[in-house]
């Protein structure tokens, strides 16, 4: 570096220093108000003082008068992901024993899901169009009887009865849409 250019970056430097100087009071105060912590504030100031050195140094930042609010968006920006810390937020966090207990219950809460839907299931297969679609259907996903003997007893072909099945279930399906239910729910029933 020439004598020129490390003379121009020395008056810059001390240019550069005075306006963070000027502004570092105020800033300060804003985050130690923001954070309740005035260790927190320091440190998150420090931090965007050194980001906006660092970036200056790299040629980011062309205008040395800029430096102040670059720091203050830094800052704030720091001050942001701060606060988004489940670990400075204690109103977002959970006891362990408050963890326990919803694991707990949401083990009746499925049970009384999947009674619920097959119970609307139930209703459902009952009105189908066809005395032969309930049966099938019955048989099939509710008694979880084989196809071959379903086949046998109703006289059909397995050709035949994939078309049933294929299009009671389709049938199905829209009317649990229709209750409220989703299209996962009744796959994770027959799976069930």
């Amino acid at each position: 570096m020439t004598a020129v250019a490390q003379e121009k970056q020395g008056m810059d430097r001390a240019r550069i220093e005075a306006l963070i100087a000027a502004s570092y009071a105020g800033l300060r105060l804003t985050l130690r108000r923001r954070t309740g912590d005035p260790e927190v504030a320091a440190d998150l100031l420090n931090s965007a003082i050194s980001k906006a050195w660092e970036n200056w140094q790299a040629g980011k930042i062309s205008n040395p008068e800029q430096i102040a609010g670059y720091v203050y968006q830094v800052a704030l920006n720091l001050l942001r992901n701060y606060r988004r810390s489940s670990s400075v937020r204690p109103d977002k966090r959970a006891p362990s024993q408050a963890l326990e207990n919803v694991a707990a219950s949401t083990e009746g809460t499925q049970e009384w899901l999947t009674t619920r839907l097959m119970r609307e299931v139930r209703k459902i297969v009952e009105s189908l169009p066809t005395e032969r679609d309930r049966i099938i259907v019955k048989r099939f996903y509710l008694d979880e009887e084989e196809k071959g003997d379903i086949c046998r007893d109703l006289a059909i072909d397995p050709l035949q009865f994939d078309k049933i099945v294929f299009r009671a279930r389709a049938r199905l399906r829209n009317l649990l849409e229709l209750r409220g239910f989703q299209r996962n729910d009744f796959f994770m029933l027959c799976l069930a």
